[in-house]
């Protein structure tokens, strides 16, 4: 039981540190503990919660990483919370001016999803991504 316990409290500890790192604008770092207690804890829904908002804080090719760890977060958990944090990033996704998501996922679409990238219209990103 103890052993139980101080492992709770050393995880809580990271989530702290990592939230800490965010603030401090440290990404890297954050990133890092992110990745070791998503690696650690695959069904934690905090923990896919917390990569996400690291890899949304990062410049653009944060972006789609991000909507990915905030839809894994949706599908193990079927709070608001993590709905909230995918449909944020959806809505970056309208704002993508670039096309900067598009190039990170092209390598992985299917060539009926190229075909489709290819004729939306720049209002259309947003549900392009939804769907992808």
């Amino acid at each position: 039981m103890i052993a139980l316990l101080l492992l709770l409290v050393s995880q809580d500890s990271l989530y702290a540190r990592a939230d800490s790192l965010i603030t401090a604008h440290n990404l890297p770092a954050a990133r890092r503990i992110a990745e070791a207690l998503v690696s650690a804890h695959p069904s934690d829904v905090a923990a896919h919660l917390l990569l996400g908002r690291i890899l949304y804080a990062w410049p653009v090719a944060g972006r789609y990483p991000a909507l990915a760890e905030f839809r894994e977060a949706a599908r193990l958990s079927k709070d608001a919370e993590g709905y909230a944090w995918y449909d944020s990033a959806l809505d970056a996704a309208a704002l993508d001016s670039t096309d900067a998501l598009w190039q990170q996922v092209r390598a992985i679409a299917s060539p009926a999803e190229v075909a489709r990238a290819e004729s939306r219209q720049p209002e259309d990103r947003q549900q392009f991504f939804a769907t992808f």
